[in-house]
């Protein structure tokens, strides 16, 4: 919770505007309080998880479960397979359109 008594007194001694936004490291709460001419107000609003790619602010439900990304990183995330032959050659699989081994060989 941010120390918004502190800043209420600020306010108080100084007349001075005070805004600030805040938001909970865990996603549970985010606000903002205000102090202008000797009335403060502060409006808690349920908070909202984070992209763990981007840091985009979106609600539970459009995040992926896996993987805790917004739809946009879940697309321009890579996919691949790496297999491992018996000789030791490594092998990554692309997706649909080709394979490249670590030598830096294309098979189409």
């Amino acid at each position: 919770m941010p120390n918004n008594e502190l800043l209420e007194r600020l306010h108080k001694i100084t007349g001075w505007i005070v805004s600030n936004d805040y938001e909970e490291e865990q996603p549970e709460y985010e606000g903002s309080f205000r102090c202008e001419g000797g009335r403060c107000t502060d409006e808690t609003r349920p908070g909202r998880p984070r992209c763990s790619n981007c840091e985009k602010r979106l609600p539970y439900e459009e995040l992926d479960d896996d993987w805790g990304e917004c739809p946009a990183c879940i697309e321009k995330r890579g996919w691949y397979i790496v297999t491992l032959e018996p000789d030791g050659a490594a092998i990554i699989n692309c997706g649909e359109t080709k394979t490249v081994d670590l030598r830096g060989d294309v098979v189409l």
